[in-house]
């Protein structure tokens, strides 16, 4: 996925991601996705995204799920539970997001 397939602002923050990784690619690559993304919503019902991470832009209030196969996904960052999970499908941290 190139950078300019995305929204704009969400550009910087990929960017930013970019940098801080061990591999010298300067767009989204294979050694991104090491594991699968959960997001439960507030009312329970969730989205699950296999190969895949997410970015957060608390400025904007904001969650990026990134996947191999389809894409990119933006959601509010509204009373969500991230659960991330390994290529074997075992939990491997929760993260809750909570705004008033």
């Amino acid at each position: 996925m190139k950078l300019i397939e995305m929204p704009p602002r969400w550009q910087e923050c990929v960017k930013k991601y970019l940098e801080t990784q061990d591999h010298q690619y300067d767009q989204i690559s294979l050694a991104d996705f090491k594991g699968h993304t959960k997001i439960v919503f507030d009312d329970d019902s969730f989205a699950y995204f296999r190969y895949s991470f997410y970015l957060i832009d608390a400025e904007r209030n904001e969650l990026g799920v990134f996947t191999e196969h389809c894409g990119y996904h933006i959601f509010p960052l509204y009373n969500v539970t991230i659960e991330i999970y390994d290529l074997y499908d075992n939990r491997v941290r929760s993260e809750k997001f909570e705004i008033e």
